[in-house]
């Protein structure tokens, strides 16, 4: 899922909607998941990671942002069962934590 994206159409156009993971790197910082490839030998029980949903208007003319969702995720892997903690960064965008569980949920089956 991550780094990838689709393009639906809109009621005022193509809109592409992408969605970016970043990894903690540390207690302060995030980097692309991409730069930790393979996971398995890099993360260990807890892993956290910065959900980015973005979306775009596309036109003739230029590209319009239409909104940004930015969540945190905590996974925590306990042998056979796996906790999943969703927070919302700000208050912008038009998803939410639930919306976030769906989509993940969906990818996962």
């Amino acid at each position: 899922m991550h780094d990838t994206h689709t393009t639906v159409r809109g009621a005022d156009g193509l809109v592409k909607e992408r969605i970016l993971f970043e990894i903690a790197d540390g207690r302060t910082q995030f980097q692309d998941l991409g730069a930790l490839l393979p996971l398995s030998g890099n993360v260990s029980e807890v892993a956290d990671l910065r959900v980015d949903l973005q979306k775009t208007l596309l036109t003739p003319e230029k590209r319009l942002p239409v909104s940004e969702n930015v969540f945190f995720l905590r996974i925590v892997d306990k042998g056979p069962v796996t906790e999943c903690y969703i927070a919302k960064d700000g208050r912008l965008g038009d998803l939410d934590a639930m919306d976030l569980r769906r989509i993940l949920k969906g990818a996962c089956e």
